[in-house]
């Protein structure tokens, strides 16, 4: 057994006698071999995560993308008139990973010029949805025939002795001749140039393809003729300027009423309704205290310096006879004043009718009272104290024409109305339509604050001096279904001036300066022009053989013509800017309007879709 025990020692291997550091050395390895591999995972979720995160910021960047396309495919589709309801829901799906829905409300206007739209377009691209909503503001632009100094849509333009400066183009759909003339402006003509073609500044364009859009030169066409807009806009009234010899007195007969007759005194005016001189009705003036109470009509709108009037009208004296004067009194203050023109007596018996006439030059008023009246009165006074009765007054301007109405040595504007009862009925916004009346109308040495739109009409004339301007931006100065004529001429000391002192008239009033400076008086000077475009059905001279270069010079277009434009022995300044093309007036662009991306308007919103969980 020793033995044994003793062969098991012997036999057993020697142990090492290196130190022993596997046991220490293990861990270690093993440790950075695992933090290897964590910090390997970590990587690859770190990338993974990366990814997802630059996957979503792409996918955000390209749905915004989608959304601001949305809009874009919106406008383009609006604008070309594709959208026969703007605000149905559109849906494009580009693939099966991204597309656009666009919705759209119009303002309460809709597609008018003041009308507006919010757009609301929902980008999707992947898992990524942005949300952009815009607002859209319609923007009408001239139309395109417009943007021009000299317009004509049928016919040609001519030059004849003439110069022209013009900052837009002259446009004619056949021929554009220049004799003698120098035209500093561009020139598009449909069929050929002829004359001194040399005068011609700048650029000629011959035989142009005749592709502009333009609208109708048709009255009668209530959809694209630009004077539909102003004939039928909100606040327009017409008026019905005299002819020579037309009737002047308001209420003249006494049928229904009295006004728009009234008592300068503590008189009693009544209708009378049991007697008149050919009727059952007349006026009736009691409780007199002097001669000098009277029936009195405010008349300063009828009254044209020079001008000569014949005034008649029937008085029945009350229970005694009594001799009746016209009498015409003028009010002017600082200082108050009065001047008064009576006429020759007439004697009328007791309880009978009797008729008072009288003709009267309206004359040059002294030099201490050549200023502006307030008011002019016409009365009728006596030389008693008596009641008495009138009946079928009577006033005509015999010096007009009476083949044509006149506005003449007046002021025209939103404010003032000499065409209406005591300035009663305005335009506010400066829109007038002049009914001619199967006549001529004549314009001279007057003020205008309006668009003015002539209807019934032969022709237009423009003499002498006169200054026109509008009351809205833009807006047109003369619509005319008729031809125009411009017959202004220099006046007496050369000038193209309109000045207050040669007609003793006021063209600045308080209630409507000029430039902002209003008086009283006849000294101020004011240049002869015409703001906005003018527009004929028919043709527009521009001058004539007797004009001496005319008096109104400067023009702010476009002068647009359905035939011929003549332009002769004239000097014309023609230029507008471009202001008038971006913001047209009513009329004077396409019924479409189109809408354009309001600046800075765009809110945007984005989100992602809920991730979809992967199975394992």
């Amino acid at each position: 057994m020793l033995a044994m025990f003793t062969y098991r020692n012997i036999c057993r291997p020697v142990p090492s006698r290196r130190p022993r550091r596997l046991g220490s050395l293990y861990p270690v390895v093993m440790g950075v071999t695992a933090l290897i591999a964590c910090l390997a995972v970590a990587g690859l979720e770190t990338s993974r995560v990366a990814g997802r995160v630059n996957q979503q910021i792409r996918d955000q960047v390209e749905a915004r993308r989608m959304a601001q396309a949305g809009l874009e495919y919106w406008q383009r589709q609006y604008n070309a008139q594709v959208l026969t309801n703007p605000t149905a829901t559109l849906n494009v799906r580009i693939d099966s990973r991204s597309g656009f829905t666009v919705s759209a409300t119009m303002s309460p206007l809709g597609v008018s010029p003041n009308g507006a739209a919010q757009v609301t377009s929902v980008g999707t691209f992947g898992s990524a949805i942005q949300r952009l909503t815009a607002r859209y503001e319609a923007r009408p632009t001239l139309y395109e025939g417009f943007r021009s100094a000299l317009y004509s849509n049928d016919a040609s333009i001519n030059h004849t002795s003439s110069t022209v400066n013009a900052n837009h183009w002259s446009i004619a759909r056949q021929d554009t001749s220049a004799s003698s003339s120098s035209i500093f402006m561009d020139a598009m003509t449909g069929n050929a140039f002829t004359g001194t073609m040399s005068n011609f500044q700048q650029r000629r364009v011959a035989s142009i393809p005749w592709n502009l859009q333009v609208p109708s030169f048709d009255p009668n066409n209530t959809t694209s003729y630009p004077g539909v807009a102003y004939r039928n806009a909100s606040g327009a009234v017409t008026i019905n300027p005299p002819f020579g010899g037309e009737e002047l007195i308001v209420n003249r007969s006494f049928a229904n009423e009295l006004s728009p007759w009234y008592s300068n005194s503590n008189a009693i005016l009544t209708h009378d309704t049991t007697r008149g001189y050919n009727s059952g009705y007349s006026g009736r003036l009691t409780g007199r205290t002097s001669g000098n109470n009277s029936i009195v009509l405010e008349i300063s709108r009828h009254l044209v310096r020079w001008n000569r009037y014949v005034m008649s009208g029937w008085v029945r004296p009350e229970n005694q006879a009594a001799s009746f004067q016209w009498q015409i009194t003028f009010f002017f203050n600082n200082p108050s004043a009065t001047q008064t023109y009576v006429s020759p007596s007439v004697n009328i018996n007791a309880n009978a009718w009797g008729q008072v006439s009288w003709t009267w030059d309206f004359p040059d008023l002294p030099d201490a009272l050549n200023r502006q009246p307030t008011k002019v009165e016409l009365g009728v006074i006596s030389n008693n104290n008596c009641n008495f009765n009138f009946d079928i007054i009577s006033m005509t301007n015999n010096s007009q024409n009476t083949s044509a109405v006149h506005i003449q040595n007046t002021l025209l504007s939103d404010a003032f109305n000499p065409f209406s009862v005591n300035n009663s009925v305005r335009s506010s916004v400066g829109i007038y339509i002049v009914d001619c009346r199967g006549r001529d109308v004549f314009i001279e040495n007057s003020r205008i604050r309006s668009t003015l739109v002539f209807r019934n009409c032969p022709r237009v004339v423009l003499s002498r001096g006169i200054v026109w301007e509008t009351l809205s931006r833009n807006y047109p100065a003369i619509i005319a279904e008729a031809p125009i004529v411009d017959n202004t001429t220099l006046d007496t000391w050369g000038m193209n001036l309109l000045r207050e002192s040669d007609v003793r008239f006021n063209f600045n009033p308080t209630h409507t300066p000029f430039a902002g400076a209003s008086d009283s008086d006849h000294l101020d000077t004011f240049p002869c022009r015409i703001d906005g475009a003018i527009l004929s059905t028919q043709t527009i001279n521009l001058g004539n053989s007797n004009s001496t270069m005319g008096r109104i010079r400067t023009l702010t277009g476009p002068i647009l013509a359905r035939n011929t434009i003549s332009v002769q022995n004239t000097t014309k300044d023609i230029n507008f800017d471009s202001n008038m093309i971006l913001n047209p007036p009513p009329g004077f662009y396409p019924a479409f309007t189109p809408m354009r991306l309001i600046p800075s308007s765009i809110d945007e919103v984005s989100s992602t879709t809920p991730a979809v969980a992967r199975t394992p």
